[in-house]
Parts: C-alpha cells; sequence; structure tokens
C-alpha cells in the first residue's frame, strides 16, 4: 500500500494491486486551508486511479462533522463519482448525530456507500463478496 498524504486532518493512501482508495479522517481542523488541501490530494491522486476503483473512507475517530467537513466531505463525493468510484465503505462510530450528518451528505452527493463498524468487513464488501456478506450486514443493521 502507497501512502500518498499523512496530515493531522486525514491520511491518504492507495493499494493499487486492489484498486482503492483509503481515506482517514480525523476530525476538525482549525486551519480551513486543510479542508482545500484534502480536496487537491485526492483530485491528484485520482488521476493515477483507473475508473471501477473503489473507496474506503474511515470517520471512526469522529464525534460530529463540521459545517466545513460537512461541504468538503460533499465535495470528495463528487469528485469520486465523477472519478468512476464503483462503491465506497464508509466505516462509522456508533453516533446516531455523525451517521444522520453523513447520511445527508451521501444522500446529496449520490454516492454508493455502505456502512460499516470495522475494517474487515468493509473490505469483503469493497472485494465484491456482497452475496457472503449480506448476512452480516442486515443482522449488523438491527
Amino acid at each position: 500500500m502507497e501512502q500518498v498524504v499523512n496530515t493531522p486532518l486525514y491520511k491518504l493512501t492507495v493499494d493499487a494491486d486492489r484498486n482503492r482508495l483509503y481515506l482517514w479522517l480525523r476530525g476538525p481542523g482549525e486551519n480551513t486551508s486543510h479542508y482545500a488541501d484534502c480536496i487537491h490530494e485526492i483530485q491528484t491522486m485520482l488521476r493515477r486511479m483507473p475508473a471501477g476503483f473503489t473507496a474506503l473512507t474511515d470517520f471512526s475517530s469522529f464525534r460530529q462533522i463540521s459545517p466545513e467537513w460537512m461541504e468538503t466531505l460533499f465535495s470528495v463525493h463528487k469528485i469520486l463519482i465523477a472519478a468512476g468510484v464503483s462503491k465506497e465503505a464508509e466505516i462509522h462510530p456508533p453516533n446516531i448525530i455523525l451517521r444522520m450528518q453523513l447520511d445527508i451528505i451521501a444522500r446529496q452527493s449520490g454516492i454508493h456507500r455502505q456502512i460499516f463498524a470495522d475494517r474487515d468487513r468493509a473490505e469483503v464488501w469493497l472485494d465484491g463478496a456482497e452475496r457472503r456478506s449480506s448476512s452480516f450486514l442486515v443482522v449488523g443493521m438491527r
């Protein structure tokens, strides 16, 4: 796995073998220029990825999303869609406020995503094992 960017606000890595983008978000930052930097870094990195890639976004360190992050995440979703993302898995902590905020962003952007509590199950879904993993997805949502 190639690490592309690692800042106090976010970390981006790429797994070329899996054609996958990984985005770890660490919460709100004090410097608003970091939000624009995040968008720019993603755009730059996506130029190297073929269409049909998958994305895993980890929100596990978030409590709630600031207005700046909401705008940034909406932009990131639109950029991913335009670049040809096939699907996105999101790792969420057990936080209803955060989930509601992320649901709003996903509905508005139109991204195809699924929510998970851990990375292993997210990776299985992204790898295309949807039929095998559907039982734990439904149980996990109850």
